[in-house]
Formats: structure tokens, sequence, C-alpha cells
């Protein structure tokens, strides 16, 4: 049931993120991208303690919400060509405040090492959800903007694939394969996006969501439904700088 959690959360938020930015009822669509990105963010950020266990998870939580939010604040509002400029800036900021928060703990206090890096991860994860909005700024059009769609279909089939109860050594080969071909023959049908161009950007993004799969298998799977929502949120979010650095490259 909880591999049916992460596949829904998966695909719910892809689906959101696409709907998303094709409502455009105040001259700028991407407020609603926007909105959506940030509640992804918020659920992420006090999930993800459920699944690294690490101490003072309410706390660090903040330190994500600050992270995450930070960074699409400023892909809201910096120039449209520049949307992306202070994305590791609030990586950063996140870190160190991570670092900030262990300190606080204490000499001797528990998993600090540990929680240091969950915490780096949590703000990586949650920044680059902040490339869905620079996307859907670069090209405010989206008949200009396919990649976009095309990346997450092949996402989308990459999660279907991932939900078959196959080894590893498997699955993400075939994830990636099946999402290249997908995304390829979808950018035949409907876009005039490169058919190999649409291939590679969505094998990638196939491949994060494979990397994400193993780790949740070698963890054994997740504890709880709220571990089971920040696992299905995971790929997805960190898909969202890979789409606008893809977008970027092959619109220029």
């Amino acid at each position: 049931m909880k591999t049916v959690t992460v596949a829904s959360t998966a695909i719910a938020s892809l689906v959101a993120l696409v709907l998303s930015s094709y409502v455009d009822f105040t001259g700028n669509g991407a407020v609603f991208v926007g909105a959506v990105a940030s509640s992804m963010v918020a659920i992420f950020a006090f999930s993800w303690p459920k699944i690294s266990g690490i101490p003072s998870g309410l706390i660090m939580g903040f330190v994500t919400l600050v992270a995450g939010c930070g960074a699409i604040i400023a892909s809201l509002n910096a120039p449209p060509r520049e949307a992306m400029l202070y994305y590791v800036v609030f990586v950063v900021l996140g870190l160190a405040l991570t670092f900030l928060v262990q300190l606080l703990r204490g000499t001797g206090a528990s998993q600090r090492l540990y929680s240091v890096c969950a915490g780096a991860a949590a703000s990586l994860i949650a920044a680059s959800t902040s490339g869905w909005v620079a996307v859907d700024r670069l090209t405010p059009d989206d008949v200009n903007s396919p990649l976009t769609l095309l990346v997450a279909m092949g996402i989308t089939a990459a999660i279907l694939v991932g939900c078959i109860r196959w080894p590893d050594r498997i699955v993400a080969p075939l994830a990636i394969v099946i999402s290249a071909l997908v995304s390829g023959m979808a950018a035949i049908i409907f876009t005039t996006v490169t058919p190999w161009q649409a291939m590679f950007f969505a094998g990638i993004a196939a491949a994060i969501t494979a990397s994400c799969r193993a780790v949740l298998v070698a963890e054994g799977g997740p504890k709880s439904r709220l571990a089971a929502v920040a696992y299905g949120l995971t790929p997805i979010m960190l898909s969202g700088a890979l789409v606008y650095f893809a977008e970027r490259l092959v619109f220029g």
C-alpha cells in the first residue's frame, strides 16, 4: 500500500505542476506554479525527517522550508533569463542553517554529522523545486515550452515501471529506456522538439527516479505514510532544476 502512496504522490505532484503552468489569470502564470511548488516544499520539509529519522526534525523541517521557499520566491522575482541565479545561494543557506542548528545542539548531541548530511540533502532537494518555476518564467507561452510536458511524461512512465516488483538491475535500465521512448514518441506526435533531445532529458530524469527507487528499496521501504509521501516528492522536486537547465540548453 505504501508503494501506491509513493507512486500516486509523485504522479499527482507532476500533474499539478504541469496543469498549473497552463493557468494564467493574472498575467503571471508562474505564480500558480510557485504556489504548487511551495506546497510541495512544505509537505516535503516536514515529512523528510520521517525518512532520515534525524533529531530535531521540526527545526530541520523549518530549515528545509526556508531553503526551498526562498529559492522559489527568488525564481519568481529574478529576471526571467536569470531565474535560477540564486538557486545555489539558498542551497548554501540551508546548509549554513543546518550547521547552526547542530552547533546549538551542543557537543555530544546524537547524530550531528548524519543530521548535517541529511539536512544538506533536504535543502538541495527543496531548492531544486524552484526549477519548475524558472521554466515557466523562461517561456511564458506554453506552446513554446513543450519540454516540461515531455519530461513529465517520461518521469510518469519511469514511476509506473518502478512499481514493478523486480530487482533494480532490471527495473532501472527498463525505466530509463521506456521513459526515453515515451518522451521521444510524444515529441514526434505532439511537438516540434527534436526526439533525441526529449529522449535524452527524459532518460536523465528517469535515472533520478530510478535512483530514488533504489534508495527506497535499500532502506526496506517507507516506514510510515508520511515517509512514503516524502519519497514520492523527492524525484519530482529534484527534476525541477534538471528541466530548467535542459530547457536553457535546448532553447537557449
